[in-house]
């Protein structure tokens, strides 16, 4: 069975999860939301799945067993803590992202 993984968001968050999810076997692209419709057709050109720019719809896509969003970390600190983009690379960090 293959994983169908939506993504939320046009940009280059969205653009390297649907890298890592292309390189998964077992894991496609089922659908894509940005209101971005230049950039949410580009990752669906490159990496497959259906662009949207009506979040009813995209939520409404089938079949769908996931949805990863797109935001960048400093969009989503907690209160009071880092965000992961802040804190110091660790290696295995640094192999996934490509550095070395």
């Amino acid at each position: 069975m293959t994983l169908q993984i939506g993504l939320i968001g046009g940009g280059n968050i969205s653009a390297t999860h649907a890298r890592a999810v292309s390189a998964i076997s077992g894991a496609e692209i089922a659908a894509v939301f940005g209101t971005n419709a230049e950039k949410v057709g580009r990752i669906c050109q490159e990496h497959g799945g259906k662009p949207y720019q009506q979040f009813g719809e995209f939520l409404s896509h089938r079949p769908m067993d996931m949805v990863v969003i797109g935001s960048p970390a400093r969009r989503t600190r907690h209160r009071g803590g880092e965000s992961w983009a802040a804190r110091p690379r660790r290696k295995a960090d640094r192999y996934q992202l490509g550095e070395r």
